[in-house]
């Protein structure tokens, strides 16, 4: 017996969205968080299991056993149902004060007394019974007040893809370096924006703990606030590229580069990275900037 065209249709739409879901988890480590211990990794489904439950604060469990295990838990402010939008200020679940975010991380018999967070949730549905059928979250945390991070993103059936991965080096390092007024300054750039979509990005050298007030487009300031950069088009192909800058005045500078991403119609900004360049006195007289 044949099917009916409209039929064969819906399970061609069905299957094509099976095999373009994303189950993983992803960690990028910095050194010193006690929970990545410094590593970057990836498990998929192929590794081990993933079950994503509702937690009794209407937020998100998921727990992943294999030859490791992971458990991460997400919840909104005042018990509320996540949405997609970006929740800051978290604190450790379940022991957050009721108007803050909830967020744990924890796994391999490491997990934080105290932590500080943010997560973005990028994708989230439920099925006819409830249950958990879609979830992306993208999140950075900070075990004990301290300030490496473990930055990561966690998948399950999702039509969110892999997260792009900015890295910034300055003269050839991604840890902060010391410079002299009048001292060249390189900074390159690697970008893989993995299998993100509609994806552009911002970045601007500016007086550490700042937003940009000032851009810095490789040559010169301007006055803008956003200034695209080569991956902004579809296809979205890894890029490299590095400019020179001149500092004239001694301070702390930060260069850091953001991902704008759009989800679901509407716009999520994520800082991907940045480097620190601190600028001393000394008897050079300051290039300026042409």
């Amino acid at each position: 017996m044949k099917m009916p065209f409209q039929v064969i249709l819906l399970c061609a739409i069905l299957s094509a969205a099976t095999a373009n879901a994303a189950t993983f988890l992803h960690f990028n480590s910095e050194p010193g968080d006690y929970i990545g211990q410094g590593r970057e990794q990836t498990l998929t489904d192929e590794d081990g299991v993933f079950t994503a439950t509702t937690n009794y604060d209407n937020g998100v469990s998921i727990h992943y056993n294999g030859t490791t295990w992971w458990s991460l838990d997400f919840a909104a402010p005042n018990g509320e149902q996540l949405h997609p939008g970006p929740y800051e200020d978290a604190t450790r679940f379940p022991f957050q004060s009721p108007t803050e975010p909830g967020l744990d991380v924890s796994g391999d018999g490491r997990g934080c007394n105290k932590l500080t967070g943010r997560f973005d949730i990028l994708e989230i549905s439920y099925n006819a019974d409830g249950e958990i059928d879609r979830f992306a979250a993208d999140f950075e945390q900070h075990c004990e007040g301290q300030d490496p991070a473990l930055y990561g993103s966690i998948r399950i059936n999702s039509t969110v893809g892999f997260p792009a991965k900015v890295d910034i080096e300055a003269n050839g390092h991604d840890t902060p370096i010391i410079v002299k007024v009048g001292e060249p300054v390189t900074i390159k750039v690697k970008v893989d924006a993995g299998d993100d979509k509609g994806v552009t990005g911002e970045y601007w050298l500016g007086k550490s703990g700042t937003y940009g007030s000032q851009w810095f487009n490789g040559t010169k300031w301007v006055p803008k606030y956003i200034l695209p950069i080569p991956w902004k088009s579809q296809p979205i192909t890894p890029e490299e590229f590095s400019f020179k800058w001149v500092p004239r005045a001694p301070g702390v500078q930060m260069f850091q580069i953001v991902i704008d991403e759009k989800v679901d119609g509407r716009l999520d900004t994520r800082f991907v990275d940045h480097v620190v360049i601190t600028v001393v006195k000394n008897n050079i007289e300051p290039t300026s900037l042409k």
